[in-house]
């Protein structure tokens, strides 16, 4: 590698259409304004703040005319727009326009392409789920995997969010990308073809006698009104009452935050949800319920895990705080930051961070997650159920059940059910 240093060529190429000096008097004029609208205060701040302008115009200068090939003006603003929202969090973002579409199909629950959740997780992109009968699970991709590549672009803390736009496109198109165990082994490279993707947000069925499985993969707008109307559902089929309800927020990766306070609403009675707080008067808010309990006080038990994240953790967390919910399973993402979506003169939009999430009783769920009442963090990751606890099992009807395929296939669900019918045998006791 050449580290000498050389002159600046000479000649007449700061002098071009489009050169350095016409990138310079932009970024000038725009960082001007900016500089006016800021509410600087001192001579001094204003003094430092335009010194570090010049500094950021002479490095755009020097990189249009000094480096080896040639750069786009546009391309240099947008990436320098990007650098510095990126260095101020991993949730703060520019977005293109196009970007900006497949945000606003994100929240909408239809888009183009093969049918995977994914999240930058432990410098890797992780496949959070999986849809159901889409192209990435007829090609046998599973949750948890890594995807290394996607076409020829390598996945690093630089590419993934390009990654992530390429899985995107038309239906009917061709995808290829390379995904592994998240240890690296067993490498294998697919081909997709690109679907419209509808995404169900909420799933939901009768587990047995009159309790209900309710699965909530993703807040959009529309999901308090699925949930709501699958709980209905499901209710109709056992005479309109239910005995309780298992709330699955398993690799619930967040999404809209207004979806997560109705769903909570529609089981508390009365008392905050959530809070917000952040620097500016209107990034504080609070959301409360009104009354109207849908389960009429019948007991919910929400399973989480570490995929459990954001307007899921909220959701997990009020009904823990309001005691309304046994919460089961792991110690949740610990997503608790709000980004605001503000859209730009260009078509496209910046991600913002603008206010944290706290929970009814002050937790803050930044950096700290939700953790569970039941903690089956060990007993996940082992092969086989415990023996049942003498006595509750027999009563319960549970003790018949232990050789079930449930226990096998979905251990968490298996003591969501038992602790439902814990609840219930004390509640008749009571009596």
């Amino acid at each position: 590698m050449d580290h000498r240093s050389h002159p600046p060529p000479q000649g007449n190429a700061t002098d071009r259409p489009g050169g350095p000096r016409r990138l310079v008097r932009c970024c000038l004029a725009a960082l001007a304004l900016l500089v006016v609208a800021s509410p600087l205060t001192g001579e001094t701040d204003l003094e430092l703040t335009l010194d570090e302008l010049r500094t950021l115009t002479d490095v755009l200068g020097h990189v249009q005319r000094d480096y080896v090939d040639e750069t786009d003006d546009r391309q240099l603003l947008e990436d320098a727009i990007r650098g510095m929202l990126t260095s101020l969090d991993p949730h703060t973002a520019y977005l293109n326009r196009e970007e900006y579409a497949e945000l606003e199909a994100d929240t909408s629950g239809r888009y183009g392409g093969i049918g995977i959740e994914v999240e930058w997780r432990d410098e890797q992109l992780s496949v959070v789920n999986v849809t159901v009968g889409g192209p990435a699970e007829r090609a046998g991709v599973r949750a948890n995997e890594v995807i290394r590549a996607v076409g020829v672009v390598h996945i690093t803390g630089n590419t993934y969010s390009e990654a992530i736009r390429m899985v995107r496109g038309e239906p009917g198109s061709a995808v290829t990308i390379t995904v592994s165990a998240a240890d690296g082994t067993e490498p294998r490279t697919l081909t997709l073809t690109r679907e419209v993707i509808s995404v169900a947000s909420v799933e939901g069925r009768l587990l047995e006698d009159q309790y209900a499985y309710l699965k909530i993969i993703s807040f959009q707008t529309d999901t308090a009104v699925a949930a709501e109307t699958e709980l209905e559902r499901i209710a109709s089929e056992v005479g309109g009452t239910l005995s309780g309800l298992v709330l699955d927020l398993r690799g619930n990766p967040g999404g809209v935050l207004n979806a997560a306070v109705d769903i909570a609403d529609l089981f508390l009675e009365r008392g905050l949800i959530v809070t917000t707080r952040g620097r500016r008067d209107e990034s504080r808010v609070s959301y409360s319920a009104a009354p109207s309990d849908q389960l009429r006080g019948a007991p919910i038990v929400v399973l989480v895990d570490d995929g459990t994240a954001s307007a899921s953790e909220i959701l997990a967390g009020a009904l823990q705080d309001h005691r309304r919910a046994y919460v089961l399973g792991e110690t949740t993402f610990g997503k608790g930051s709000v980004q605001t979506v503000l859209p730009l003169r260009n078509g496209g939009a910046i991600k913002l961070t603008t206010s944290r999430y706290f929970t009814p009783s002050g937790r803050s769920i930044q950096a700290e997650g939700i953790h569970p009442d039941i903690d089956l963090s060990q007993r996940i990751a082992e092969a086989d159920p415990p023996e049942p606890a003498p006595g509750l099992a027999a009563e319960t009807g549970l003790a018949d059940q232990w050789e079930d395929d449930l226990a096998d296939r979905d251990y968490p669900l298996y003591r969501a059910l038992a602790v439902l019918k814990g609840v219930q045998l004390l509640g008749r006791r009571q009596e």
